[in-house]
């Protein structure tokens, strides 16, 4: 019997914020390693695309999952659900969540 395969999972959020060197690393890492049972997840906003139009064409086996954003009413359903412990939220904070999250309110 072949022993289990190892590998390991990179999980990088938020990379629309990384910088040039952080952005370079990862698709050095996935050049380097494609031989490696490695998973790269990066999660990203529709941002990085413009400063990085070719993002996942830099590496092999890339999938990109492009998600939707939230309708407002879906919007304001997961606020509701993320602060259900607070005993009150005020109108003003709902709007300033919804309104700032581009339809992704996390």
């Amino acid at each position: 019997m072949d022993p289990p395969i190892k590998g390991a999972i990179l999980y990088a959020e938020d990379i629309h914020w990384a910088d040039q060197g952080s952005l370079d690393l990862l698709a050095h890492l996935a050049a380097a390693c494609r031989h490696v049972p490695l998973l790269i997840l990066c999660l990203a906003r529709p941002g990085l695309f413009e400063h990085r139009p070719r993002w996942c064409e830099e590496f092999p086996n890339c999938k990109r999952l492009a998600l939707e954003p939230l309708q407002r009413q879906e919007s304001l359903a997961l606020v509701e659900s993320l602060l259900r412990r607070a005993p009150q939220i005020p109108q003003a904070l709902r709007e300033l969540i919804i309104g700032g999250a581009e339809g992704i309110p996390f």
